[in-house]
């Protein structure tokens, strides 16, 4: 959190302009109620979404999906009557990942130890992860490198099962 600056206020903020014809997207990590308090992430949560300017909500990356399915039921249950596009950020699992996110885990995503000790476990996860995003018309969000014609390769199989 940056000091004096909340997305929030910013919103607030936005509704005092005229004639501001923007389409903007919110944050929401699933994955917080296990770590730390998710009744203050589902707060932030409708007070962003309680902005007319909100059109997309992109969920954090985790390795929880029951809590996923938990918490993606609440965001969308939230407005029934407004229509979001959702992104699910989604990690692509290899050695040299794994390898980096052990040495520096990225804030506000968690991966289960099991997942970090097995690339196969990893996998499998990945693979029911974009089944529960395609089964929800969630976006997938690629968030990690694939620049190499093998780890294109790794996508597509994961994709197309």
């Amino acid at each position: 959190k940056k000091t004096n600056f909340d997305v929030i206020d910013v919103l607030h903020n936005l509704k005092n302009e005229r004639n501001l014809d923007i389409d903007l997207g919110v944050a929401y990590n699933p994955y917080l109620g296990r770590y730390y308090n998710i009744f203050e992430e589902r707060q932030r949560y409708e007070k962003k979404i309680s902005s007319s300017f909100i059109k997309s909500v992109w969920l954090q990356f985790g390795t929880d999906i029951k809590l996923l399915k938990k918490e993606f039921e609440f965001i969308k249950n939230i407005k029934k009557r407004q229509k979001y596009n959702f992104f699910g950020s989604l990690l692509i699992p290899s050695k040299q990942f794994l390898a980096r996110f052990k040495f520096r885990p990225w804030k506000g995503v968690y991966i289960a130890d099991k997942y970090q000790n097995s690339l196969e476990d990893f996998y499998c996860f990945t693979r029911d992860l974009i089944d529960f995003y395609i089964a929800n018309n969630i976006t997938p969000v690629i968030e990690t490198d694939f620049y190499s014609s093998e780890k294109l390769n790794v996508i597509e199989t994961l994709f197309n099962r």
